[in-house]
């Protein structure tokens, strides 16, 4: 008599899957720049040697979700995507109209009400936390011409 299991873990064939599409699209993005050799590196050399990585990654993950046993896919958590969904999207407004500190700040914060229970007096601390230091690295230590506020 013999006994059927059920193989193969959805999650990380579909990431595997992802990793190597994401590497095939890379290398097609590549392919007319010149690649050069390791002393004389053309501008294809690093975006082709991260392809390369990426697709060896994407490989693991595909044999791996091939050999695990049988995992259901468990349902779609709604308000972590919403959150950062919103919280991307927010970034992105704020920082045309209200300037790097403003985006961070907010950014965060409708980030981290992907969580339950939401801690806000810690998400703002660690809101401006990343804001100073954003605008520490962004626009003092690399001068990059980023309003502020």
């Amino acid at each position: 008599m013999r006994v059927s299991v059920r193989r193969g873990d959805f999650r990380e064939l579909a990431f595997g899957a992802f990793l190597i599409v994401l590497a095939a699209v890379a290398f097609w993005a590549t392919s007319t720049l010149n690649i050069g050799t390791a002393a004389d590196m053309g501008p294809g050399f690093v975006p082709r040697a991260l392809a390369w990585i990426i697709l060896a990654f994407g490989a693991t993950f595909l044999v791996t979700g091939l050999v695990k046993a049988h995992a259901p896919i468990p349902p779609l958590a709604w308000r972590p995507l919403g959150a950062i969904l919103a919280s991307i999207a927010l970034f992105a407004v704020l920082f045309g109209k209200l300037g790097l500190i403003a985006a961070c700040v907010g950014s965060v914060v409708v980030a981290g009400a992907a969580t339950s229970p939401v801690r806000w007096l810690q998400l703002l601390t660690f809101g401006v936390v990343i804001a100073a230091f954003s605008a520490l690295l962004f626009v003092k230590g690399l001068g990059l011409p980023f309003k502020l506020w």
